[in-house]
């Protein structure tokens, strides 16, 4: 019970790039089928997509994303991944 607790409290609060650890886990893909047939089947608002995904709705308005979940997550994850990108590059101006 304890372990699961701690699973739990790990997915929910860790950083986001700890979700590497969990993704070969069918449970947690099955969750994130089923959480995305849900997403296709009732669209998430405009504001929701706003309040927890803002990088995905900045895609979406310029026309770079959908609506869809996949589409979604991958704007957002590539926005992060740019942030990380811009980070380690030398920005000398030489």
């Amino acid at each position: 019970h304890s372990r699961d607790h701690a699973l739990t409290v790990d997915l929910q609060y860790s950083l986001s790039d700890r979700i590497r650890y969990y993704w070969p886990d069918p449970a947690i893909e099955q969750a994130r089928q089923r959480l995305f047939d849900n997403l296709r089947a009732n669209p998430p608002p405009i504001p929701l997509i706003s309040q927890f995904l803002p990088h995905a709705l900045h895609a979406l308005r310029i026309g770079s994303a959908t609506r869809d979940p996949l589409s979604l997550t991958m704007a957002h994850v590539s926005a992060a991944l740019d942030d990380y990108h811009h980070a380690c590059h030398d920005h000398d101006t030489h």
